[in-house]
């Protein structure tokens, strides 16, 4: 068949008045080269809307969900009062810290009220005085200056030691739950020294939650973000498609959200399901031609003996058949015969 196609495209070369390759890629044939070159052509198929099932995911908290509950210094855990897994509201004491660290910030922060108490009882002394043209404007003027520059510094105080947990009287704090949800993990135990920055514990919100599922390199294409993903009686979606392969396996990650569901928690091992729905035409593996870096098949025209060398994407592909994008529902392409169309194709370019 290869030599006959050879000779075939030999007879039928450029200077053939029955052949004409320009440069959109048109092919136009006699009906006997038609039959000489053994092309046939079969009708496009539309695709299915189908699912996967059964596939391999993993359950975990939202990055934005999970807030660590670290040491504001160099330390000692006095207390834990949670377990694991337990449920917490917000402001719900987590833990007893103590530190030196902790007494001075206290002091620094009693200083700075000070500090901005006298700073406010010299600007009113001062607006008397200017009021009586006693002091000039300019005085006036840095009194003002000096209430914000101490109102400033007793404000950073304050937020310090409410980041810190700390409370009246002593070098201890009790670090808070940031909002209600559920402890995750515990990385430390009563009389535990740490350094500053140290996890102490991880607490989780309620809410939804990130799915991680492994789907087939070859299925990648049929899925789009947005598309429907169940896990047991639970309906999320398909937020993003990572077609890079997983190191040593076939299988693509696929992520998604579902909706907080009684017996779903973060570090679940489940099985998920993902409707897919590609959104192209479904035709024989064969029909697809790659060349000089592009796949293309060979369209009818409409006209007998005309065929047009049409760019598609191809979505999904194993060796029987495919499905591209590109190409019109009701196209007629070329599945046996490319050969010669493609050797055509090259030569017209």
């Amino acid at each position: 068949m290869a030599a006959r196609g050879l000779a075939l495209l030999i007879l039928l070369g450029a200077g053939h008045p029955g052949f004409a390759a320009d440069p959109a890629t048109d092919i136009r044939l006699e009906p006997t080269q038609v039959q000489q070159l053994g092309l046939r052509l079969e009708p496009v198929r539309p695709t299915e809307t189908g699912g996967l099932r059964g596939l391999q995911a993993r359950l975990m908290s939202r990055p934005a969900d999970v807030w660590l509950v670290s040491a504001p210094a160099a330390g000692v855990v006095q207390g834990v009062h949670v377990v694991p897994g337990e449920a917490v509201k917000a402001g719900q004491p987590l833990l007893r810290f103590a530190s030196p660290w902790l007494a001075e910030l206290q002091r620094d922060t009693t200083q700075a009220t000070a500090q901005l108490a006298q700073a406010q009882a010299q600007r009113v002394r001062d607006e008397s005085l200017f009021r009586e043209g006693i002091v000039p404007q300019s005085r006036l003027e840095q009194s003002r200056v000096a209430e914000s520059v101490a109102r400033a510094a007793r404000d950073e105080k304050l937020r310090q030691a409410k980041i810190a947990g700390v409370s009246a009287g002593g070098m201890g704090a009790e670090l808070s739950a940031p909002f209600a949800g559920r402890v995750g993990e515990l990385t430390v135990s009563p009389g535990q020294r740490v350094e500053m920055g140290t996890t102490l514990a991880r607490v989780t919100r309620n809410g939804p939650l990130a799915v991680e599922v492994m789907v087939p390199r070859a299925s990648v294409g049929s899925i789009a973000p947005g598309a429907r993903m169940r896990v047991g009686t639970a309906e999320g979606k398909v937020v993003g498609v990572d077609p890079q392969m997983s190191e040593g396996t076939q299988m693509a990650m696929v992520r998604g959200t579902l909706p907080a569901a009684a017996g779903l928690l973060p570090g679940q091992a489940v099985e998920a399901e993902i409707d897919t729905a590609l959104r192209g035409v479904r035709l024989p593996a064969r029909a697809l031609v790659r060349s000089q870096g592009r796949t293309v098949c060979f369209v009818a025209a409409g006209v007998p003996g005309a065929f047009v060398a049409q760019p598609v994407q191809v979505l999904a592909e194993d060796v029987r058949e495919a499905v591209v994008s590109g190409l019109a529902a009701d196209a007629q392409v070329v599945v046996e015969g490319t050969a010669a169309l493609k050797s055509m194709m090259n030569a017209g370019d």
